[in-house]
Order: structure tokens, then C-alpha cells, then sequence
């Protein structure tokens, strides 16, 4: 019975050995332990002063409260518990505005890219004080501070515009890129994490400075990461109608904004706007036909020659119209999306919508009805192609997005590494056996050599044998002659003394 137990106690032991080792293979140099997520970090209560003055207004989360900073000015922000970062929400952009955040004994200067609302983290780790001064007058809105961790979802840390975009969207006003283009958007951006680029026509920094305010809140809502750029068109005026509209902006401005867009961003699928206005606004109408003008222009060294001298020409892949009659596509908006927690994009685009707080009042919302055709944010028709017309409910069928160009690109770069690796060590290895070759030919040369060494000592050694006992011969008789005649001559000599004496 000890026995038995004895036996499967050690089967079990083995057992569990290779369980071990096939879960943490020999060469493991340890075992992998899963990381625990990070802790959600902590939006901390700020006291704001601005010299001997706090400044509430600065910590009430509040787009129309703002403070007015002189430059050079500094204010200094604490908490109860260190802070790790700060999020400003300026009330305006700045033009290359720049400020200090000092802390630690260390400082960090922000404000190049421009960014209407900006995270930074604190030089040097966390801290229960810091300061921020200005270079010049700035207009500050909110500002906000957290503890180390995971910042949450609405503080957004914006990455400058693209360098090339998969996607340009192209759109009138803030908010017509969520009830137009909205899913587009989530779907390629926040869903596919497609390099995503929005360029607004209107800039609302001096009518409606709000507005710029809730375009980044939506657009960050949809996974977009890369800034919004907008076109130097201040006014917002209804237009009834294409002809008002023109009246209203200058058509050729705006396509030399949207040319040099193009060629800025050299995106592989352009969307924007319908050639109708949707509703009818003339301003949407008027982007649409710059959009038709600007991909005629974009290729064209000619035209706009000063955007094709900064970024060269381009031609656009595939390009869609909100609402285009001609090669229709129409988006899955119901599809369960997970950077959306399973919400679908029509869900995620009219909870983005809601951002804009200053557009509650009026008859705007995110549809993909087809009874109210002008709303639907799914029905696209692809206006101009170069890859050919779509088979697929899919924007980017025929396309290779950058990213993927980008991995294709590595992967041949590496393959073409590793035939370089394999050629240089198949060269060693010939180097290595032609060496090796050289070397037994040298010894076997040597061992030859030493063979005929050999041989000529050996016939050099013989011959003087040969002549030793050449001489010998001859001599030796002569010698043994001699020495007969010699020993024979005394015993002559000896016979006649002995005759003599007798």
C-alpha cells in the first residue's frame, strides 16, 4: 500500500513538472506574471491664485467662465494630494503662446502646437504645488488637475495634425462632422484606430469660442487623436442657396484651402459634405463643390502652385460624398463597436453630439433613418476613384492604409535584413571553407615537402654510403695488402736478425 502511494505520489510530481514546463518553457528567464491595470487616476480639488488672489473661477468646469492672465504673469496651483498633471482649457488657442509649468526644481514649456486644451505632466513626478506662468496674455477657462494613473476618458491629450491621413473629413461648421460624417468616423477612427484627420471650414474663435470647445469634445468621443485643423473662414452665416454662398465666402479661398489640404495630408480616402447641402445650407453646398475642384487641383503642379511647392501634388485614391447619388455605400451604423463599450455608432455619435451644449436648442440629430434622407450619416456615394469602384459596404476596399504600408514596409525591410544576414554568413561560411581548404592545401604542400626532404636527405645520406663504401672497397685492400707485405716484410727481417745472430 506504501508502495502504491509512494507511486503515485511521484506520478502526480512528474505530472505537475511538465504541466510547469509547458507553461513556462526552458529558456524562460521568468515567469510571466500578468500586470495589474493601472488605478484610474484621481481629478484633484485645485486652489488657482493669481498673485495674492484665487482664482475660482479657473476650477468651476465652465466654457464661458474665463480669466484674462497678463503675460509674464504667474499663477500658482496646489492641492491637498500631489499633482501629477494639469489640463488647461484655454479660452483661445494662442498663436504659438507659449507658458511654463515649473515644479519640482524642473520646468516644462508648452503652447507650441497651438492646442485649445492641453495636458501636461508634472516635471520632475508629482507635486503638491506648482506654477504656471505665461509669455503673454492668455485667456484661460478651466483648468484641472489629477493624481498619477489613468487619466480619465474626456482629458484629452492631442497629438499634432497628421503627417498623412488615411481619412480626411472635410466638413462647414463644428458639429457637421457628427451629423454628417459622424460614422464614418467612429467607425474608422475610434473602431478600425484609422489615421483620421478633420478639417473644419468655419472657425468659430471669435463668434461662438465655445463651439471650438465642444468640436474637441465630440471629436475626441470618436476616437480622433490627431488636432483638427480649420480653414481661416470666421464669419457663420446661413445660405440659402450655392449663389448666397459664394456671395457670402470666396469659393476660390476655400478651394485653395481644400487643395492645400490635399496635398498637406496626401489622405487615401477624402469625405465630405453633400453637393445639395443636406438640408439646403448654401455653405455646405459651397464646400462640397470646392472639394469636386480640389481634387482636380491637388494633382496639378500648376495650380496653386504655391501649396505644391511646399507639399508637393497629390491625387486622392477614392473620394465620398455625403448623400451622392452615383456608387452608393451604406455604413453598418448598428453594428456593436468595442472602443464604444458595444454601444453601436449611432449611439457613440448622438452621445458625442451631445457635447455641443450650445446646439441643444435646435432641430439637429444624429440619424441613420432613410425616411429622413438629408440626416442619414450612412449613405455615402464614392464620387471619384482611382482603385476602382466598391464591391463592399467597406471605405477603404482597394486601400492600403498607411499603417499598413507602414508594417509591409518594415517586414520587407526586415526580410531584407535577414537575406543580407543570411548572405553575409553564407559569405563567412565560404570564406571560412575556403580558409580551411587553403590551410590543408598548405599542410599537404608541407607534409609534401617534407616527403621530398625526406627523400633527398635520404639519397644525399645513401650516396655518401655509397661513396664511403666506394672508398672503403678501394681502400681497404690496399690497406689489407699493405698491411700483409708490412707484416710479411718483418717477418723477413725478423728471420734474417735471427740468422745473424746465430
Amino acid at each position: 500500500m506504501r508502495k502504491t502511494a509512494f507511486q503515485f505520489f511521484i506520478c502526480a510530481l512528474v505530472l505537475s513538472a511538465a504541466l510547469l514546463l509547458h507553461q513556462f518553457p526552458m529558456g524562460s528567464t521568468a515567469l510571466r506574471v500578468q500586470a495589474a491595470p493601472q488605478e484610474a487616476a484621481e481629478e484633484l480639488t485645485l486652489t488657482v491664485r493669481a498673485g495674492d488672489n484665487n482664482a475660482p473661477q479657473l476650477t468651476d468646469n465652465n466654457y464661458n467662465s474665463i480669466v484674462r492672465v497678463p503675460g509674464g504673469q504667474t499663477l500658482t496651483v496646489s492641492a491637498e494630494k500631489p499633482i501629477a498633471g494639469l489640463y488647461i482649457e484655454w479660452a483661445d488657442p494662442g498663436e504659438h503662446a507659449l507658458w511654463t509649468l515649473s515644479a519640482n526644481g524642473q520646468s516644462y514649456t508648452g503652447g507650441s502646437n497651438d492646442f485649445l486644451h492641453e495636458y501636461a505632466q508634472m516635471p520632475g513626478g508629482s507635486a503638491a504645488e506648482c506654477t504656471l506662468t505665461l509669455e503673454e496674455e492668455r485667456a484661460i477657462a478651466n483648468i484641472h488637475g489629477y493624481t498619477e494613473g489613468e487619466l480619465p476618458p474626456d482629458v484629452q491629450v492631442w497629438e499634432p495634425p497628421l503627417a498623412r491621413a488615411d481619412f480626411l473629413a472635410l466638413v462647414t461648421h463644428p458639429d457637421d462632422e457628427l451629423l454628417y460624417l459622424g460614422g464614418v468616423i467612429a467607425t474608422y477612427a475610434g473602431e478600425q484606430k484609422l489615421r483620421v484627420q478633420v478639417a473644419h471650414m468655419v472657425n468659430f474663435r471669435v463668434d461662438e469660442p465655445i463651439r471650438e470647445h465642444e468640436k474637441l469634445d465630440g471629436l475626441w468621443v470618436l476616437g480622433v487623436h490627431a488636432y483638427p485643423v480649420t480653414f481661416p473662414f470666421e464669419k457663420d452665416v446661413y445660405s440659402e442657396s450655392l449663389a448666397q454662398a459664394e456671395k457670402q465666402y470666396d469659393r476660390d479661398a476655400v478651394t485653395a484651402c481644400v487643395t492645400e489640404a490635399i496635398r498637406r495630408f496626401q489622405p487615401l480616402v477624402l469625405v465630405t459634405q453633400d453637393f445639395n447641402g443636406e438640408y439646403g445650407h448654401g455653405a455646405h453646398m459651397l464646400l462640397a463643390h470646392a472639394v469636386a475642384d480640389a481634387l482636380e487641383e491637388a494633382p496639378d503642379a500648376a495650380a496653386r502652385p504655391e501649396s505644391a511647392t511646399q507639399y508637393g501634388v497629390y491625387d486622392v485614391p477614392k473620394a465620398y460624398f455625403h448623400l451622392y447619388a452615383e456608387n452608393k455605400i451604406y455604413l453598418d451604423m448598428r453594428a456593436p463597436l468595442s472602443f464604444a463599450d458595444g454601444q453601436n455608432a449611432l449611439e457613440i455619435v448622438t452621445y458625442a453630439f451631445k457635447k455641443h451644449v450650445s446646439q441643444e436648442y435646435t432641430k439637429y440629430y444624429v440619424s441613420d433613418d432613410v425616411a429622413q434622407k438629408h440626416r442619414n450619416i450612412a449613405d455615402f456615394g464614392l464620387y471619384r476613384t482611382l482603385v476602382g469602384t466598391d464591391t463592399t459596404a467597406d471605405m477603404t476596399e482597394h486601400i492600403t492604409t498607411y499603417g499598413e504600408q507602414e508594417r509591409i514596409a518594415l517586414e520587407e525591410a526586415e526580410a531584407r535584413e535577414a537575406e543580407l544576414r543570411r548572405q553575409e554568413e553564407e559569405k563567412a561560411k565560404e570564406e571560412a571553407l575556403a580558409a580551411q581548404h587553403a590551410l590543408e592545401k598548405e599542410e599537404a604542400e608541407a607534409v609534401i615537402r617534407e616527403e621530398e626532404e625526406i627523400r633527398q636527405s635520404t639519397g644525399r645520406t645513401g650516396l655518401i654510403i655509397g661513396i664511403t663504401v666506394g672508398v672503403l672497397v678501394l681502400i681497404i685492400p690496399l690497406v689489407i695488402s699493405n698491411t700483409v707485405r708490412w707484416s710479411d716484410a718483418k717477418k723477413r727481417r725478423s728471420r734474417r736478425n735471427r740468422q745473424r745472430r746465430k
